[in-house]
């Protein structure tokens, strides 16, 4: 019988369940643990357009090669590419000779997507996307949201700063930054969607449109996430389960910190998302929320040591 086991005999496994984690989601609602800050805007993009958190998708259901068994594995970085050719033929001139594969996949990891433990090479299992455009969020990499230890839902309720409710509402014009709205009234969505619009129903996970006509100055990096995600065909099902679903409006105690951090992040969207080309916009963006995530796990250190000390200075007077 070891230690865990003992307290589910005491308290009983629902219990010990809500006790036995690493998380005290009331004062810091994500899990402190190592997480790729490049991920996190894609899932952002997706919240910030759907209102609810991200399932499953069709990234590998589209691109996976099956195993001698015929399942359906993740996809090589080569899968990948031989799949765009086969599905846009028409959108890849120059590429139908037996090296345009290989180069197409080059491109893909230079601009788009990212192997497992970041290697090289073409034949990896691809672990990420890069979110030069909006159409990044329909790509479900990672596959498992939670593998983003709850950071782009704290990011997502921090912009919208809704003061009521357990979770997270659309509330189009009370916020620069809503969720489950349109691509115009949200800023962050504003500046990756460049050239979509919406057409049928806004609920529908394929009435996100791409207006081809226009589009003319588009960059590459933007261009292959555009193709990826039109092969899959829709952006992903929202996350199973209703409660699992919904983006919980949870604050960290260090809430002062986390206001500097949105302010920051507001600030730097909207003056120079436009201003900044594309490569350089994205590192610096990535570059001020690890330093505001840092910051807020700091400050939030702190005032849990300040409530301690108080606590434990008030029991010793008495």
């Amino acid at each position: 019988m070891n230690a865990r086991t003992i307290v589910e005999n005491v308290l009983t496994p629902a219990r010990a369940k809500a006790l036995w984690t690493a998380n005290y989601l009331p004062a810091l609602p994500f899990t402190p643990q190592d997480f790729q800050v490049g991920s996190l805007l894609p899932a952002m993009l997706y919240m910030a357009r759907w209102g609810h958190r991200r399932g499953k998708g069709r990234f590998v259901e589209t691109f996976g090669r099956p195993d001698s068994k015929g399942r359906i594995q993740p996809p090589w970085l080569i899968d990948v590419a031989r799949g765009l050719l086969t599905r846009c033929s028409g959108d890849f001139c120059g590429f139908s000779d037996e090296h345009g594969p290989a180069m197409l996949a080059d491109l893909l990891l230079t601009y788009c997507l990212e192997n497992r433990q970041h290697e090289l090479g073409h034949h990896e299992v691809v672990q990420r996307v890069f979110p030069t455009h909006y159409f990044a969020s329909w790509i479900d990499l990672p596959d498992v949201v939670v593998n983003l230890r709850g950071v782009p839902e704290l990011l997502t309720t921090v912009l919208a700063w809704q003061d009521m409710g357990e979770a997270l509402v659309p509330e189009a014009g009370r916020s620069r930054f809503p969720v489950g709205v349109g691509f115009a009234e949200n800023h962050l969505l504003k500046q990756f969607a460049r050239h979509m619009s919406v057409r049928g129903p806004a609920a529908n996970l394929g009435s996100d449109q791409f207006q081809e006509e226009s589009a003319d100055d588009l960059g590459v990096d933007e261009l292959l996430a555009v193709r990826l995600a039109e092969s899959c065909g829709h952006a992903p099902d929202r996350l199973r389960g209703r409660e699992q679903a919904l983006i919980a409006n949870r604050w960290p105690i260090a809430k002062a910190a986390a206001r500097r951090l949105r302010d920051d992040l507001a600030t730097f969207i909207e003056v120079y998302g436009t201003a900044l080309p594309r490569q350089a916009f994205l590192p610096m963006l990535e570059a001020g929320i690890g330093l505001g995530m840092v910051n807020l796990l700091l400050s939030t250190a702190v005032c849990l040591l300040g409530a301690i000390e108080s606590a434990t200075g008030a029991g010793a007077r008495r």
